[in-house]
């Protein structure tokens, strides 16, 4: 009961969930590159600098230093560039800002299109010469190092700082946002911001692969951190009192988390489960207070999952749900092996109705459908 007044207050309140950021202490750039001159930029990054008026002198005078640094041989040093990256984009509060900086990161430190055309064909010629599997091989490893954008350089140097990777991973959510709104006519294409996210995408998979995910089940005796953040990341079935957070996961409900080492405490996936007597076709059964059962009951045969939830935006696309649901199939298994025999998942479908109702008017207006 420890965590009965704490989870009152913070589901009153119904706050919005926290942004996710990166809290960096500002890092100074690395006096080493202080009397650095920019290089010439590109039009779009000329026009975020000077038009808009929300340029970051730092980040623009050390740009020739960040591009050398995010080469093959990056220092240690160059850590440093990162941070200044990260804090001057968490700075840009409006979305149109961090827009246009990543559209800038996007065209500005893409693949060298001409380079790229220049390897391949030096390969192809090369090969026609019938040269030696060592010469072609490092001719390969040329054009793969030219294919991948500087800027996954830069994403891998930020996933070395503290909380880099949840840097990235907000970043990405942010990419997806920026790819949903209509681009002006004089900017870069989305094109490009499609690509970073799909790169950062490949870089997050081998992050949060399964090998480094952590199960945990949440109780009610569980940190009230955690507590609060399942009752804001709910987003099936939303928890309108504390009663109703202390019954999901009390007797005859298991609760089941993600977490991440470079996310602490911080819950990646939320599964919700039920242990019943057979199926139920009743969601509005299960989320009653009521229906909580003794565990000890040996009529109990059935785990039902009845919600899950992604917490976190930018790792849309990554498989982690189904991985979940597995997991916890197991875990359920093996805590109660001679009961459990049944899995089932009770899940709402979002828009049938409304897909329903539309389907249903049009056959109606065709003569398809009698109504009775």
């Amino acid at each position: 009961m420890h965590c009965q007044r704490a989870a009152r207050l913070l589901l009153a309140r119904r706050r919005l969930p926290p942004a996710y950021g990166c809290r960096l202490r500002p890092l100074q750039r690395n006096t080493r590159h202080s009397s650095t001159s920019p290089s010439p930029t590109s039009p779009l990054l000329e026009r975020w600098l000077g038009k808009d008026g929300l340029g970051c002198p730092a980040i623009a005078a050390s740009r020739k230093a960040l591009l050398d640094a995010i080469g093959p041989a990056a220092e240690p040093s160059s850590e440093a560039l990162a941070a200044s990256v990260c804090s001057h984009y968490r700075s840009l509060e409006e979305s149109g800002a961090r827009r246009s900086f990543l559209r800038m990161l996007a065209g500005d430190l893409g693949v060298d299109h001409e380079g790229a055309v220049a390897r391949a064909r030096r390969l192809v010629e090369l090969h026609s010469q019938g040269r030696g599997e060592a010469t072609l091989l490092k001719s390969e490893a040329h054009l793969f190092q030219l294919l991948q954008p500087p800027y996954c350089q830069l994403f891998s140097l930020i996933g070395r700082l503290e909380g880099g990777v949840k840097f990235l991973v907000d970043l990405r959510g942010d990419l997806l946002e920026a790819q949903q709104e209509p681009p002006d006519h004089h900017e870069q294409p989305d094109c490009l911001l499609s690509e970073m996210a799909a790169q950062l995408r490949e870089m997050l998979a081998k992050w949060f692969s399964l090998g480094l995910l952590e199960l945990q089940n949440v109780t009610w005796q569980s940190p009230c951190d955690i507590l609060e953040k399942i009752s804001q990341y709910e987003a099936v079935h939303p928890l309108r009192h504390w009663r109703d957070l202390k019954h999901r996961v009390g007797p005859g409900r298991r609760c089941f988390i993600f977490t991440h080492p470079a996310l602490p405490r911080e819950p990646i996936m939320v599964l919700h489960a039920a242990l019943t007597s057979g199926p139920t076709s009743s969601i509005q059964a299960l989320l009653s207070r009521s229906t909580g059962r003794d565990e000890v009951s040996k009529d109990i045969d059935t785990a039902v999952f009845y919600s899950i939830s992604a917490t976190q935006r930018g790792l849309s696309g990554i498989e982690l749900g189904n991985y979940l649901i597995k997991r916890v199939a197991r875990e359920l298994q093996h805590e109660f092996p001679e009961q459990l025999k049944h899995f089932v998942t009770l899940s709402p479908i979002p828009g049938f109705r409304k897909w329903l109702e539309s389907h249903l008017k049009l056959h109606i207006q065709q003569g398809d459908v009698i109504m009775m």
